[in-house]
């Protein structure tokens, strides 16, 4: 039921999240949350707390200058945007996990408490892993002050209504799961010649490096996805389409993927698609694959709407809450890489040979919670 006021097209909406540092999710959060907030709430003035913005759908702008000149400028900058009292929405990923997260969330709660905010919500987002307990109490206290709240996974949903907010939550789905609301099928045109090689879409990345965890698990599970692929190549005459989900210069995927596709240039045809500031490219470079071996979370949520046969990689709690939530196969789940090169390698030739695919239930089902984003939010 959309209940949003008939005037809501005068009304101002902030989003803020991780947005302008060349994530291909992150730039699906901004293209769904823009397009939602003009087709669901019929909102003319949407902006994105951050320095630049991927291309959208619809007219929406940047806020923040487009350069930093200096540490917490950021912060200096967010009562300006403040004073125009926007409804500010957090859209979109695991933002709330952390006792001082985007901007800072206590400098927002003191800025809109100055300036009688209208209202904070958020959608399409996940709660924790937390790093602290404090930071578990933290984000309850912020949460406390916000109007809606739509989580994008059962464990999310279920811890909020564990909170005791004042308000119900809302239990939706990942805002990238309305990509073919907003873009159409994934797969444009079917395959012309049959005797194509299959396409195995591939999506690598860090993480440990990035969080002081294991080195040495990084490079495990970096190896076990090299001699992996080198198996399915010499079973299969296969073409290997590397995705670049993250395009960041520091902390993406692209230096990875790189050394990864060169170890394999005499094993298989090999293709490297790179990040787009336009998350409708690797939408449709996912459609053409026959299947996909996703360690990005959102390489497995783009191969799953995109109808793409596809195996994740169960690298961070927010892959294992996704699988969980589609109920997928646990005969087809191989977690942090904990099968064998054998056993993964027989998987993808029995899928890419459509010999065999994991059976998903009804994606309509998570898309029509993907709506709640929208459709049961009161702005």
């Amino acid at each position: 039921m959309n209940i949003t006021p008939k005037d809501s097209s005068k009304r101002n909406i902030l989003f803020s999240g991780y947005y302008g540092r060349f994530n291909t999710g992150d730039d699906a959060f901004c293209a769904v949350s823009a397009w939602g907030a003009r087709h669901y709430w019929r909102v003319e003035n949407i902006q994105f707390l951050c320095r630049h913005i991927p291309q959208l759908p619809v007219k929406a702008k940047a806020v923040l200058f487009a350069r930093s000149f200096f540490r917490g400028q950021g912060l200096l900058e967010l009562p300006v945007h403040l004073a125009k009292k926007p409804i500010t929405i957090f859209a979109g990923g695991s933002v709330f996990h952390n006792k001082v997260a985007i901007l800072s969330y206590k400098e927002l709660i003191k800025q809109a408490n100055r300036l009688r905010l209208t209202k904070l919500g958020g959608i399409g987002v996940s709660l924790g892993p937390y790093r602290t307990k404090n930071a578990c109490n933290s984000i309850k206290d912020f949460l406390s002050r916000f109007s809606f709240l739509v989580l994008r996974d059962h464990r999310s949903y279920e811890e909020a209504c564990s909170m005791n907010l004042p308000f119900k939550p809302v239990k939706g789905f990942d805002l990238a799961a309305l990509l073919p609301d907003l873009y159409g099928p994934a797969k444009c045109s079917e395959k012309i010649d049959d005797a194509t090689n299959p396409v195995l879409g591939v999506s690598v990345c860090h993480y440990e490096r990035y969080v002081r965890g294991e080195i040495s698990n990084e490079k495990r599970r970096e190896e076990q996805i090299i001699e992996t692929l080198k198996m399915v190549s010499k079973s299969l005459r296969i073409t290997i389409r590397f995705l670049v989900f993250n395009g960041h210069n520091k902390y993406g995927d692209r230096e990875l993927t790189e050394r990864i596709a060169g170890t394999l240039a005499d094993y298989a045809d090999i293709e490297i698609v790179p990040y787009s500031q336009n998350p409708v490219t690797m939408w449709h470079r996912i459609g053409e694959c026959d299947a996909v071996l996703a360690t990005r979370l959102h390489a497995g949520i783009y191969a799953c709407f995109a109808e793409v046969p596809f195996l994740m990689v169960e690298y961070h709690p927010k892959c294992v809450d996704f699988l969980q939530d589609i109920r997928y196969p646990c005969h087809w789940r191989i977690g942090d890489m904990e099968v064998s090169v054998n056993e993964l390698g027989s998987m993808l030739i029995s899928v890419l040979a459509k010999q065999t695919r994991p059976v998903l239930l009804d994606m309509g089902m998570f898309r029509a919670r993907a709506r709640r984003n929208f459709s049961e939010v009161d702005i």
